[in-house]
């Protein structure tokens, strides 16, 4: 998704805090489903990832389709707790919209370039 971000002139920088502020001000713009609404509250529900002492792995609890995503598109080497925090918090954003997080975030930064 982040790679994507050429598609809009935008270095990965820049795409990542546009899109960790448009993710701190996500709401739905419709009431959610029910089933929708629960996976947002599991997403919002406390940190989802344990920051072990230094050279211990993370411990991360991530629903399937975000662990999947993360596998396919982040190095292991980088997958640190920022970045799974961002993750979450972009795939909450996406959901209370109704889009998947690639959808969400596309329409986020080409939002901007249309300004």
């Amino acid at each position: 998704m982040v790679r994507d971000t050429q598609l809009v002139d935008l270095d990965v920088e820049s795409a990542r805090r546009l899109l960790r502020r448009a993710a701190a001000t996500a709401r739905p713009a419709l009431p959610l489903a029910s089933e929708e609404a629960s996976y947002v509250r599991r997403l919002s529900a406390g940190r989802p990832v344990h920051v072990p002492p230094a050279g211990e792995p993370l411990d991360v609890e991530l629903p399937p389709n975000l662990l999947t995503r993360a596998r396919g598109t982040v190095p292991e080497i980088s997958l640190n707790d920022g970045i799974v925090e961002e993750m979450v918090l972009w795939e909450r954003a996406a959901r209370m919209e109704g889009r998947s997080m690639s959808e969400w975030a596309l329409k986020v930064l080409a939002a901007r370039r249309a300004a």
